[in-house]
């Protein structure tokens, strides 16, 4: 799928629902949270009754979000909506903790999925994917737009978090111009650019720095690739969640003479979570697909279950510098 794909009933079923879920992804990350903040915002603006699920914890950086006092963590109990809006997933998997308390209606329940991921396998009753979006928030100003409805200013704020988030500050290699004229209509909207960019980038505090140095110190190199890992033993170390060292893999991806950096990161239910951003010289989208996961070709993660840290390490490097070594961008 490389094109803009609304299907047939997904614009109608959105503007017609009143009673709605909306439910980012796992690990949750602030392009999927800022949408689902921003589309449950909309709809109780205009009357709607509204909920916003993520399947786990947000990390701390994420806190600040208008509205993220609303947003509920996996609900035991969720009464049956009109609709269920999943935002930012390229997978049903990656929603479905969030769901656990819609067991009795799911099945009965239209499902509008809104994705920017390639990798997106398309379920639910009705898609909005758009790959050439560098965002979901990109893809929800488009959808804002097209149905007429209004973008408030914290709405605004919603939206060009995520932009600026998903970009790395418009740094990407999916950033296109489309991306600039959308931060700048937000901002003439009313999202404030410095508090953003301040609130995206400055989300470090004293108490992480000595985990960060951690991970530092841990970080290994083969030719192109650079690597780390943290443990949740090292967060409870540092009294720490293991989602406030998430921002790390994008400063290893920061070193300018590696292609590849990763970060490993061990749960204590025997999960490695793996982070993977990259260059133009390989589709790290496709390595992650390898290992059921999926993502953009610059940035992609996977969670690799029942193995230990060390082999989840070998298996991603390897791929990892097959894919370098095949000149196919595999």
């Amino acid at each position: 799928m490389s094109e803009r794909r609304i299907s047939p009933g997904a614009l109608a079923r959105l503007a017609s629902a009143r009673d709605v879920v909306v439910v980012g992804h796992n690990n949750p990350d602030a392009d999927s949270v800022c949408g689902a903040l921003a589309l449950a915002a909309s709809y109780r603006d205009r009357g709607g009754r509204t909920i916003a699920i993520t399947p786990n914890a947000l990390p701390e950086a994420l806190r600040f979000l208008p509205g993220g006092e609303t947003l509920q963590i996996a609900p035991e109990s969720l009464e049956r909506p009109d609709l269920v809006i999943a935002v930012d997933s390229g997978s049903y998997d990656r929603i479905a903790g969030g769901l656990q308390g819609a067991r009795v209606w799911i099945d009965s329940v239209p499902l509008v999925n809104i994705d920017h991921h390639i990798s997106n396998s398309g379920y639910g009753t009705e898609q909005v994917i758009d790959p050439h979006a560098a965002s979901v928030c990109e893809v929800l100003y488009d959808l804002f737009d097209e149905l007429s409805w209004e973008i408030t200013p914290a709405i605004a704020r919603l939206l060009l978090t995520g932009v600026i988030t998903d970009t790395r500050g418009f740094r990407t290699s999916s950033t296109t111009a489309r991306s600039l004229r959308i931060g700048g209509a937000l901002i003439d909207r009313g999202a404030p650019l410095t508090a953003v960019a301040d609130s995206v980038h400055r989300y470090r505090v004293a108490a992480e720095l000595p985990l960060w140095g951690l991970v530092l110190e841990r970080v290994e190199r083969y030719d192109d690739v650079l690597w780390s890992h943290v443990t949740h033993r090292d967060a409870a170390r540092f009294g720490l969640d293991l989602a406030d060292i998430e921002g790390l893999v994008g400063f290893l991806a920061d070193t300018r003479d590696v292609h590849v950096a990763i970060l490993f990161t061990a749960h204590s239910d025997d999960r490695v979570r793996v982070s993977l951003r990259a260059d133009m010289g390989v589709d790290v989208a496709r390595v992650a697909q390898q290992f059921g996961g999926g993502g953009h070709r610059a940035a992609a993660g996977c969670t690799i279950e029942g193995v230990d840290l060390g082999t989840a390490v070998e298996r991603i490097i390897t791929a990892v510098r097959a894919a370098l070594a095949s000149g196919a961008n595999a």
